[in-house]
Formats: structure tokens, sequence, C-alpha cells
């Protein structure tokens, strides 16, 4: 009897060395894993920066619109001033009779200078040339085309208003105290007038203007309407929550902003820092 060789494989018979053979699936499976798990950090990191920057832009976006609705809040607050001290002209000059002379309308629009709380109420020629004040010492004569709303007015046949600065030879001819109600409300001869022109009319002829106006100069009334409107009347320990301020170049000529003492920071200057 012949002896069966073994460990050699027979061909056909099926039978192996004994030693596993690897597939190439087996091989390749760390490779994919390793792969995939590169996609996935790849993705993450993508999806993490795709998502910082959109927060941010976010935050950024809605803090410059709040910052927009502020501002917008602000002139609404000083539009309806501007509005409301047009409308007093347009209705004075509505009410003057150009039959009447000019020093003879002095009482009248005096007494509505003072009922409309405003520092400003003239009557002017359709030269530019001031034919009445309501403020003593009464002066009159002088011409305003170099006022820029005047002039603005003069070329045209409607109300006009805005906001002008007066220097201090303009606060002295206008009297009624304006130097002093500057520098107590700025520490400068200088003011910030919101004011208005309007047309006298006979049969649709201009005859006169007559010219109104307010000092921004130390009006807290203006600066706290803004603060409460845009900071809905919020408090925090006690005190109103946010400020406002009117600046004249760098100056602070109404504010809500305080001092250490307490007392408003009218007159102060922005820090250079």
């Amino acid at each position: 009897m012949v002896a069966p060789v073994t460990g050699i494989p027979v061909p056909g018979s099926g039978e192996c060395t004994g030693r596993p053979i690897e597939s190439e699936s087996m091989k390749l499976r760390p490779r994919l894993n390793l792969s995939v798990l590169l996609l996935f950090a790849l993705l993450a990191v993508v999806v993490c920066f795709v998502t910082i920057r959109w927060v941010g832009h976010l935050a950024f976006q809605g803090a410059t619109d709040r910052v927009q609705l502020n501002i917008n809040s602000a002139w609404l607050v000083y539009d309806h001033q501007r509005q409301t001290i047009e409308r007093s002209a347009i209705a004075l000059a509505r009410q003057i009779d150009p039959d009447i002379a000019a020093g003879d309308l002095l009482p009248e629009l005096a007494a509505r200078r003072r009922e409309a709380d405003l520092h400003i109420v003239s009557l002017i020629d359709t030269q530019g040339r001031v034919l009445l004040r309501t403020t003593p010492p009464y002066h009159i004569g002088d011409d305003l085309r170099g006022d820029p709303l005047v002039a603005q007015a003069l070329t045209g046949s409607v109300a006009v208003s805005g906001t002008v600065l007066l220097d201090s030879d303009r606060l002295t001819i206008e009297g009624g105290e304006l130097s002093a109600v500057c520098v107590e409300g700025g520490g400068e001869p200088t003011g910030m007038l919101v004011s208005a022109m309007a047309p006298v009319r006979v049969e649709g002829r201009i005859v006169a203007w007559v010219q109104t106006g307010a000092l921004l100069n130390g009006h807290t009334g203006l600066v706290d309407r803004i603060r409460d409107l845009v900071f809905q009347q919020q408090t925090y320990t006690g005190k109103p929550l946010g400020t406002a301020t009117v600046f004249m170049g760098d100056l602070r000529i109404t504010t809500n902003v305080t001092l250490d003492s307490g007392e408003r920071a009218i007159g102060t200057r922005v820090s250079n820092e």
C-alpha cells in the first residue's frame, strides 16, 4: 500500500495548503474607512466655517439695522420739530394783513412767538430786508440774504424750512438774549437754529415773508424725546437707558449725557480719544 502525501494540493481536489488568501476587498477596506473619515472631517470644517460666517453676518446685519432704526427715529423727532416750526410760519403768514403797518403787527406777532415757544418771529420783505423783529432791541433794515434759508425762500414761492447756524453778530442783531441762550446751552455765542420761511400773499402775489425759528442750543426736550423713542423709556438701576446728543461740530449743544456731578454735559466737547 502506498501512503498518501499530505500538504500538497491535488489539482481539482478543492484542497488548499492551509495558508489564508487575502481578498482585494479586505485590503481596500482600511483605505476606504480613512477616506470617509477625512471627507466627514472636511465637511465638518466647511459647515462650521459657513455657520460662523452666517451667524456673524446676521449679527452684523442686526446691529446695522438697529443703528439705522435709531438714526431714523432721531430724524423723526427732529423732523417733527422742523414741521412744527414751518406750520407756525405758514399760519402766521396767512393771518397777516398787509395793509397794517409792520410796527402795528408787533404786539400780535410777539405774543404768537411766546405762545409757540419760538426764539425768532420776523417779517422780511421780498428783497431779504427785515421789516419787523419781535424781540428787543427790535432791530430792522438788515439784509438777510446771506442766510441760506432766506436766500432759498426768496428764489422760490413756497414755504421752506431747515437748520442754519447763526454767528455771534447775527445773534446780537436778533436780540432776545439769544447770545446768552447759546452760551448757556453750549458755551459759545454760536447758535443752531431750526427755522422756516413762509410767503405772505395778496391776491396770489408774494409781498413779504414770515420767518420763525427755535434754537437747538440747550433744547433738552428734543434729546429726551429722541432717547425715549429709541430706547422706549427703558431704565437701568433707576436711570434712563441710552443717551442722545446734538452736536455743533464737536460741541455738545444739548444732551442727556451726564457728568459725574449729575449735570447734563452741555457745552462739553468730544474727547480726542
